[in-house]
């Protein structure tokens, strides 16, 4: 089937023309035109979306789309103002700022302690499949049509990270012909890489891992480290936080979830 032809290039005027044609009050148009060329028109749309009137039907009533969304117009709603879209993508550029600080005290806390948990087991456990769940080592068939094993992908991602790896703990091991211990490998994952080997790990190895959160159940803290991936992957490739939202329900964060937890300083 024939794609559609592309919208045409239009110059940094004729976009904020745009916006002044569909009803946003532009103001400065030599500002509103060095912010567009600066952030980008796609980028500050997601901004400017909620802002947009609805549709409505032959009776009035809003037109909701196929995800359960109201419709939305070319149409700026009355009173909206570029200035005041542009102020929301300066706190929503800070507040991405404020997670990703976060967000490494968690990802490294938890390198921290799967690597303690597991490798007291066995300090290549990230090798070996006695530690994986049968289900993430049994081959399934994707919506893509082809043969996929979690275990089998994880560990060919695993082994492209270590070995992309510049880190000084991790060259020493390699240049020095040593097998590298979970401990050390650890510092090679990003933090999909790290929930991905905890979602798979039996469930006793996870569950130690969860109470060392304050986790009662093991599979609560699966599901929040998923969100908090996607999330710290927004923050990283500077993506709109600000009136996102996921598909994904997580759990009620109720005292049942929670035991006491060894927290980090």
């Amino acid at each position: 089937m024939a794609r559609a032809a592309p919208k045409p290039h239009k110059s940094y005027a004729e976009l904020a023309s745009l916006l002044a044609q569909r009803g946003m009050a532009v103001g400065d148009a030599q500002r509103a035109q060095r912010k567009l060329s600066q952030v980008g028109y796609y980028r500050l749309s997601g901004y400017w979306y909620p802002c947009r009137a609805s549709a409505k039907d032959e009776k009035g009533r809003q037109v909701i789309g196929p995800t359960g969304t109201p419709v939305r117009t070319n149409q700026f709603q009355s009173n909206t103002i570029f200035a005041d879209v542009f102020g929301l993508y300066l706190p929503d550029k800070r507040l991405r700022l404020l997670l990703l600080d976060a967000i490494e005290r968690i990802e490294v806390h938890l390198r921290s302690v799967v690597a303690h948990e597991v490798g007291y087991h066995h300090p290549l456990a990230y090798e070996q499949e006695q530690f994986i769940m049968p289900k993430a080592r049994d081959n399934y068939t994707g919506r893509d049509g082809l043969i996929h094993n979690q275990w089998r992908e994880w560990s060919e991602r695993q082994h492209k990270q270590l070995s992309r790896s510049r880190e000084d703990c991790i060259l020493w091991h390699r240049n020095n012909g040593k097998a590298i211990p979970i401990w050390v490998a650890v510092e090679a994952w990003d933090l999909g890489l790290l929930s991905k080997y905890y979602e798979m790990l039996l469930g006793s190895y996870r569950q130690k891992i969860s109470a060392r959160f304050g986790v009662a159940n093991s599979m609560v803290l699966k599901d929040w480290l998923q969100q908090i991936n996607t999330l710290r992957n927004r923050c990283a490739h500077h993506a709109r936080v600000w009136n996102q939202s996921s598909s994904n329900i997580l759990a009620d964060l109720q005292h049942d979830y929670w035991t006491d937890p060894i927290r980090p300083t």
